[in-house]
């Protein structure tokens, strides 16, 4: 633990369990799947109709076929994933937006008070479930960068953290740069008020120092970051608030996925 309000625990590749099951969500922890975007063709269109119409007309604005496939892999799996643990059917999940557009499950469907979120990059999504605590995840592809990610970073990072990526041998500054930036993004989703806070004032560290929210002190305190590798070339965190938890990961593979 680091101070009284940041913990970042490291999760390696070779930790996540090979199975497609969910458990059930006690208090207390966080629950994350990585999700294999991967599906053959032919079962996409069974997975299709698992989709509510809103989500159907989001596929048909896709304009490449990998696009569509990601997202309605993705969002079939998270489907899936709630149903098990609600005790329904995928296509019975109902999801409502707050103002910013954080996804939460309609009251009518969620006596479990679940709290989720879930990010994808490539061809892997990263899934988080709690049944207790606001969370927030992201995760990036590495090989998927931007050509200049120092301008980036002047951007969007605060002066101190920008410093401390220069730091950073210049083999390992991509890596430094997305893990600044899963670890703002992650917190952006978890508080969920969308860039009502700047990135510039979500100020966090690659070492042991505390987060700091500007915009109000309060909410410098009770967040914690754990740090995921789900696998090669790809980087996560997951953001939670209240105590510090335990965390369960596992894999995921959806029905008829390659």
């Amino acid at each position: 633990m680091v101070g009284n309000n940041q913990e970042t625990i490291f999760i390696s590749m070779n930790s996540w369990l090979a199975t497609g099951e969910s458990n059930f969500p006690e208090k207390g922890s966080l629950y994350v799947w990585r999700i294999s975007l991967l599906a053959k063709d032919e079962y996409l269109g069974q997975l299709y109709q698992l989709l509510s119409e809103e989500e159907q007309r989001r596929v048909e604005r896709f304009r490449f076929v990998r696009h569509r496939r990601r997202f309605t892999v993705a969002r079939t799996s998270l489907r899936t994933i709630l149903a098990r643990i609600l005790g329904c059917r995928p296509e019975e999940v109902r999801f409502v937006y707050n103002q910013w557009g954080k996804p939460d499950l309609a009251q009518s469907c969620n006596h479990l008070k679940l709290k989720f979120n879930i990010s994808r990059s490539h061809e892997i999504a990263l899934l988080v479930i709690s049944r207790d605590r606001e969370v927030g995840i992201d995760i990036e592809w590495l090989l998927q960068h931007p050509g200049d990610f120092d301008t980036l970073a002047k951007r969007f990072f605060a002066p101190e953290e920008y410093k401390q990526l220069r730091l950073l041998p210049e083999s390992e500054r991509l890596e430094g740069f997305f893990r600044f930036w899963t670890r703002k993004e992650a917190l952006v989703k978890a508080v969920g008020t969308g860039l009502t806070i700047p990135l510039k004032q979500i100020i966090v560290n690659l070492n042991d120092q505390p987060i700091r929210l500007h915009r109000n002190q309060r909410e410098q305190l009770g967040w914690y970051l754990y740090h995921l590798v789900p696998c090669s070339g790809y980087i996560g965190t997951v953001a939670s608030h209240g105590p510090s938890c335990t965390l369960h990961i596992q894999e995921w593979m959806a029905e008829n996925s390659e």
